[in-house]
C-alpha cells in the first residue's frame, strides 16, 4: 500500500496541500501519516513548567491532539506524530529521516514561495527535503486552488527525453500503486529537436507507465511562454490533479544562476508539484 507521510509547522498555509492529499490518498488508497516537527527550546518557552521536559511533554501532547483533529476536519484516517528536533540538526534532516523510518512512497508539504532569490537567502524546506530524501516530494506552492475532483485522478508527468528524467518514472509508478489513474506524458519541444523526434522519444517514455491509461502530448512554446508556462497551460488543459517531474538538482546557486523548471512550475501551479530527485 502507498504512503503518505504529510508534514505540517501549525501554520494556515501547511493546511493547503492536505486537501490534495486526500484526493491522492482517496485515489490511491494510500495510507496517511501525519507529522510535526518540535523544537523544544523554541516550542516550549511559553509552558509554565519547573522542568523543561515537563514543558516539552505538554506541547506534544496539545500538538498530537491538534494533527489528530487536522486529519478529522480534512476526513482522512491515519497515524499522528511529534518528533522532537535535536540540537544541531533542522527539520528537513528529521521529515527526511522519519520518511525513511515510515518507509513512504511521498512526502507531502506546502512551499512558502519559490523565487530562485528568495531560495538563495531564505531557503526553502521543499526543495532541502527534496534533496535529502530518497522519496518523491507532493507540495503544494503559493498558488494552489481548492483539489479538484479526481474520479479518475490525472496526473501529467514531463520528460525531456533524459536519462535523469526517464528515472523519475520508477518512483512515481511506486507512488500510483496501480491505481487507476489517468496519466499524460508530456514533452516540451526545444532547441534543435524536432517535433517528430520529440513524439517518437516520447511514445516510449510513455511505454514506462504500461497497464495505466496514458496519453502523449508534445508542445512547442507559446510566442512569449517559457517551458514552465507551457508545462503549466498543458496540465490546465489535461485537467489534471498533479504534475509530477524530475528536478535536477537543489542547491540555492544553482537555481539562481541557471534557473529551474521545476521551480518555476512550483511558484505559478494551481495544483501540487510532484518533485522526483533522480538518483
Amino acid at each position: 500500500m502507498t504512503k503518505i507521510l504529510v508534514s505540517v509547522d501549525g501554520s494556515g498555509g501547511a493546511e493547503h496541500v492536505l486537501p490534495h492529499v486526500a484526493a491522492l490518498a482517496s485515489a490511491t488508497g494510500a495510507s496517511i501519516h501525519i507529522l510535526r516537527v518540535l523544537d523544544p527550546l523554541l516550542d516550549a518557552h511559553g509552558e509554565f513548567a519547573v522542568e523543561l521536559e515537563t514543558a516539552v511533554k505538554r506541547v506534544e501532547e496539545q500538538w498530537l491532539a491538534g494533527l489528530r483533529e487536522l486529519l478529522a476536519r480534512f476526513g482522512l484516517s491515519g497515524e499522528a506524530e511529534v518528533r522532537r528536533l535535536p540540537r544541531r540538526r533542522d527539520v528537513s534532516d528529521i521529515i527526511a529521516a522519519a520518511a525513511d523510518d515510515l518507509e513512504a512512497d511521498v512526502i507531502a508539504l506546502h512551499s512558502y514561495g519559490s523565487g530562485a532569490l528568495r531560495h538563495m537567502f531564505r531557503g526553502d524546506t521543499v526543495l532541502d527535503v527534496a534533496a535529502r530524501s530518497g522519496v518523491p516530494v507532493f507540495a503544494t506552492g503559493s498558488h494552489a486552488t481548492a483539489a479538484k475532483p479526481a474520479d479518475p485522478y490525472r496526473l501529467l508527468v514531463t520528460t525531456d527525453g533524459s536519462e535523469a528524467a526517464r528515472a523519475a518514472f520508477g518512483p512515481i509508478r511506486q507512488l500510483l500503486g496501480g491505481a487507476p489513474v489517468s496519466i499524460t506524458v508530456l514533452r516540451v519541444v526545444e532547441g534543435k529537436v524536432t517535433e517528430a523526434a520529440a513524439r517518437e522519444a516520447v511514445a516510449l517514455d510513455a511505454a514506462a507507465f504500461e497497464g495505466y491509461d496514458v496519453a502523449t502530448d508534445v508542445r512547442a512554446c507559446a510566442r512569449g511562454e517559457n517551458v514552465s508556462q507551457t508545462v503549466l497551460r498543458a496540465a490546465g488543459e489535461a485537467n489534471a490533479n498533479a504534475i509530477a517531474m524530475a528536478t535536477h538538482g537543489t542547491s540555492a546557486l544553482r537555481h539562481v544562476l541557471a534557473g529551474s523548471t521545476a521551480l518555476g512550475v512550483l511558484g505559478r501551479a494551481e495544483v501540487p508539484v510532484i518533485l522526483v530527485r533522480p538518483f
